[in-house]
């Protein structure tokens, strides 16, 4: 990311969420860290399993949302909400319809609720003279 110009408005924790198809099917891990750790003030709390330890969000439930696959959602969120993170980033739009999905539930009120971004998209807000992505 040479060649961008990035904003300075302090710091930011975030944490990663590794998609299955771009982590356990090709095998990249470190790219969307190295572009995260690129943004000045980004600061990266892991997630206690990251990586090829990474849990799944349930994505190959896709025509099937149930029970089983809504406990994985809630328990990564909640790891991820461990870390003290205030940003969930990921680059699969599945991980982030099941974690939104799965945030909705009344029954958790607000316990498992993280700002969701893309990593792509939080790129683009952090770049100089770059309009804020409304999201969600």
């Amino acid at each position: 990311l040479p060649d961008l110009e990035f904003k300075k408005n302090g710091g930011r924790k975030v944490t990663f969420q590794d998609p299955c198809r771009l982590g356990r099917h090709c095998g990249i891990y470190d790219p969307p860290r190295d572009v995260l750790r690129a943004i000045p003030g980004i600061e990266i709390e892991e997630m206690r399993r990251s990586g090829k330890s990474a849990m799944c969000c349930a994505g190959g439930t896709w025509s099937h949302c149930d029970r089983f696959a809504k406990k994985i959602q809630v328990d990564r969120l909640r790891e991820a909400r461990a870390t003290g993170a205030e940003t969930l980033v990921t680059a699969c739009p599945k991980c982030q319809i099941h974690f939104r999905c799965a945030m909705k539930d009344p029954n958790l009120e607000g316990e498992i609720e993280i700002e969701m971004r893309d990593v792509a998209e939080l790129v683009l807000d952090q770049c100089e003279g770059a309009e804020p992505a409304t999201g969600d």
